[in-house]
């Protein structure tokens, strides 16, 4: 009996789900040719009714073909391969943290030990940690989900990423969902990738690739951003894993929780930073709609709803990137599911009015109820929205592109036979206007938790804290309640100083937490030591503030001024600012209608006074009678289009402009154009003190006769622009002539004489087409580099100081071809080149002499700025 006992004992204490998995796991790693068993079966109708004798069958059939695939060598995936070296002590920590995780049902602050990486040619050293929040990354000891941060270098382009098995990236449908959303234009992890991966030369398989959103990530899609932030955190999970926990408490509500990707403490120490950081957190918290990017956003829930589910969409899959130039966040998607039907069973569900509801498990994320709640989505906007996503998945099948990736990663998977998004899309079309309605009516809908059971002195026990606290600069202190329940501001306290309080602050409910503001006198009190003695039900907690930050966060837009001094006439059924005569600006002015500027018209700028145009400008100088910018060395111009917008500036001198500086950014040209398109004609620049004398990013440029004297640094600085740039002289730059980045250009008729750098830098995956050049008694001519190519035609070259042409490889994250292709060349001397290895240089069909290029000198030395 007690030997029965004892089996029965040991038989209830076994995870049979884990010891499965592992099992499933150690084979893997021997057979990687399928992506998991589910996908042995799955032919992309997961949650139709497949009977279990079905499934059963399919993956013997599988797992038969995955064996016969790997005998007979008749699979060739040439796919790259990495090895990943830890030591044992430190691999026995990473197990360690697994064991805690398992405990807990969740993975907490794991550790970070040191490891070494190799790609098969070089080895770095790294860091490595547990990664995955939830079980499915660490459930099973063997292909665990690692965080990787690689130092001193990059593996195949990537330099921070995740390893894990490709069902915890829910291969087929995530690495779909996210290659479709970046060709709609938004921001995703498209980059996954995946490799055949050793740990301490014991194979994983081939394991899930997914690079860390991070300032590499954003460069490599040809964006000029800022921070990227999260919303919300994990701190609302952990209190729900906890027994007898709370349910209307909510640490982790998205109103007070922000986050940056890197350290917050290094980045609210800069004044811009924590700024920026302000701005948004004042607009999170009072779930003001202008914060995010709204066509974007609308997109991404469209394209979310097509799929048949909106899990990507929560702020745990979802990041936000800082757009300087718009002062708007826009979202970055980095996890999506598997894909559902809408039509069925939601057809007979009132006609699709709880379609939402069951799209989005109830509810919809606290960014779409701030965007919605407000400004309502409106009809017009989510067709849009849905054509664009038709549009792409009608050139982009759905069902040929994942069946390329199986076949291509996994070629023992099950193809795909059906695929539910042209049905919902066809039926969201349909039922447009009660999708639209049930989106409006569900972000009005705060919380599900309202007026909980009773509180427990043992759950009150548990509770970390009651409150979040937040410091403003002028003195204020804002106390957000965290619980369904008041809770009792007792005292205030500062080093030995202690000010009795005794305020209650209101219940909250999920999503609209109250608070309750306090005014302090800093001579009083010191800022940098003030804790808040808060009660509930008797038992004092003692909370530190959580974050200090600018007055501007609850000043809201007040920074932003809109001078009509300066808009000499305008006529009242145009909403156009007319500008003319001679103008002194004396304070930054910023101009939100679209502005025009007539002939002979004169801007004096004082010292510090920068005008922005925020939606559009034209300038319509003549030959005779031009338009003169004068600055004083320490003043800009900012001007912004809309994607439709077309700014024109003919005729136009401008003359000793610095940098635009405004509350959180400093740009980095005289003159600085976002967007939308560009048309210069007869423009000049002469002298000021600006990184760049003009600068455009992101935008359609079409440009003639720009003239640049006594650049101090570069002088035509374009980033990320398509389009022309015709009879261009530039003299003296001490920095660059030409720079571009990410762009796609023709370039003919330009003329380089005494450039300190370079005359033409060409890099970050441009691609420019060059002619009639001449280059003059200048440091290096053109240098290409990371992924980009270009291509000369006619070229005159004298007094180049070092090499007339240079390719090499600055940024190892860009992979591709580096090349530059020189025709018709002549010069004052023999030809002096430098080609990397690996790189592309030819000149009058001679290819360029190979070198090992140390590229870190050339930019300590020769080329550094």
């Amino acid at each position: 009996m007690v030997f029965l006992v004892t089996i029965w004992i040991l038989i209830r204490s076994i995870d049979f789900r884990q010891v499965i998995d592992e099992e499933v796991q150690n084979y893997q790693s021997f057979f990687d040719n399928f992506s998991s068993p589910t996908q042995l079966y799955d032919e992309g109708n997961l949650y139709s009714n497949i009977s279990s004798t079905d499934k059963l069958i399919k993956i013997s059939k599988g797992l038969i073909r995955s064996i016969y695939l790997k005998l007979s060598n008749e699979e060739i995936r040439n796919l790259k391969k990495m090895n990943l070296f830890i030591k044992f002590e430190h691999l026995s920590k990473i197990l360690s943290d697994r064991e805690k995780a398992l405990k807990r049902n969740i993975n907490i602050s794991p550790s970070k030990v040191p490891c070494k990486i190799s790609d098969g040619r070089e080895i770095f050293k790294c860091s490595v940690r547990l990664k995955g929040d939830l079980s499915d990354h660490w459930q099973a000891k063997t292909r665990l989900s690692l965080r990787v941060k690689v130092k001193g270098g990059f593996i195949h382009g990537f330099n921070e990423f995740s390893i894990q098995k490709p069902r915890s990236r829910q291969f087929p449908y995530d690495l779909l969902f996210q290659k479709n959303n970046a060709k709609l234009g938004n921001l995703s992890s498209s980059d996954q990738d995946f490799w055949h991966v050793t740990l301490n030369n014991s194979k994983l398989g081939v394991m899930n690739i997914e690079p860390v959103v991070n300032k590499y990530f954003i460069e490599k899609r040809g964006l000029k951003r800022g921070a990227i932030f999260k919303i919300a955190n994990e701190q609302g999970w952990h209190h729900n894993n906890l027994k007898n926990s709370y349910p209307g408490y909510f640490p982790g509500d998205e109103q007070t929780n922000l986050d940056i990707k890197g350290n917050l403490d290094k980045f609210l120490k800069e004044e811009k930073s924590r700024k920026i950081f302000s701005y948004i957190f004042y607009k999170l918290s009072m779930k003001k709609s202008d914060l995010f990017e709204r066509d974007l956003m609308i997109l991404n829930l469209a394209h979310s709803l097509a799929w048949g589910n909106t899990h990507a969409l929560f702020n745990s899959n979802a990041q936000y990137i800082w757009n300087a130039y718009t002062k708007k966040l826009e979202p970055i998607l980095t996890d999506q599911v598997h894909w559902r039907n809408l039509k069925e069973p939601f057809l007979h569900e009132n006609n699709g009015s709880k379609l939402l509801y069951k799209a989005t498990g109830s509810k919809i994320p606290y960014e779409f109820k701030m965007l919605f709640a407000k400004q309502p989505l409106s009809y017009y906007e989510f067709n849009n929205a849905i054509k664009v996503v038709r549009d792409n998945y009608l050139e982009n099948n759905p069902l040929e592109d994942i069946n390329i990736f199986k076949e291509r990663y996994f070629p023992a998977d099950s193809k795909f036979k059906e695929s539910p998004i042209m049905r919902n899309i066809e039926y969201l079309e349909q039922n447009l206007v009660t999708t639209v309605d049930k989106i409006n009516s569900l972000s009005l809908v705060n919380s599900e938790f309202r007026n909980a059971t009773r509180i427990t002195h043992d759950q009150i026990k548990q509770l970390k804290k009651y409150t979040d606290i937040i410091y403003f600069s002028d003195g204020l202190l804002r106390v957000f309640n965290l619980l369904d329940r008041p809770v009792k501001i007792e005292s205030i306290s500062s080093d030995n100083l202690t000010i009795e309080i005794n305020q209650l602050v209101p219940p909250s409910i999920k999503h609209d937490l109250s608070y309750y503001d306090l005014r302090i006198d800093s001579t009083i009190l010191n800022d940098k030591n003030i804790t808040i003695n808060v009660s509930l039900d008797s038992l004092v907690k003692r909370h530190k503030v959580k974050f200090s930050l600018d007055k501007i966060g609850h000043e809201g837009d007040s920074f932003i001024q809109n001078e009509r001094g300066i808009c000499k006439s305008k006529k009242i059924d145009e909403e156009i600012c007319y500008i003319s005569g001679h103008n002194s600006i004396n304070k930054t002015v910023f101009i939100k209608d679209k502005a025009v500027i007539l002939p002979g018209t004169v801007i004096n700028l004082a010292s510090e006074a920068n005008i922005a145009f925020l939606n559009s400008l034209e300038v319509r100088g003549t030959p005779t009678y031009k338009v003169v910018f004068n600055g004083s060395n320490t003043s800009g111009i900012y001007i912004k289009n809309s994607s439709k917008n077309i700014s024109t500036i003919e005729n136009v001198d401008f003359n000793n402009l610095g940098n635009f500086e405004d509350s959180f950014n400093t740009y980095s040209g005289s003159v600085n154009g976002y967007n939308g398109e560009f048309v210069l004609k007869n423009v000049s620049f002469l002298g000021g003190s600006s990184e760049d004398q003009l600068n455009i990013v992101h935008a359609k440029i079409h440009i003639e006769n720009l003239n640049i004297k006594n650049a101090p640094s570069d002088g035509f600085d374009c980033d990320f622009c398509e389009g022309k740039i015709i009879k261009s002289k530039i003299e003296n730059s001490k920095g660059d002539g030409l720079d571009f980045s990410g762009s796609n250009l023709i370039i003919d008729d330009y003329h380089a004489d005494n450039i300190k750098d370079k005359a033409v830098s060409i890099g970050e995956s441009s691609h420019i087409k060059l002619s009639n050049l001449n280059i003059f008694n200048s440091a290096t001519g053109i240098a290409v580099k990371d992924s980009s190519s270009a291509i000369v035609n006619g070229i005159k070259v004298k007094d180049i100081k070092f090499d007339s042409f240079m390719t090499y490889i600055k940024k190892p994250f860009y992979e591709g071809k580096t090349s530059l292709e020189v025709n018709n060349y002549s010069s004052d001397k023999d030809l002096l080149c430098t080609r990397q290895k690996n790189t592309f240089l030819t000149v009058n069909n001679i290819p360029c002499g190979e070198s090992e290029l140390n590229v870190k000198e050339l930019y300590s030395g020769r080329m550094r700025k």
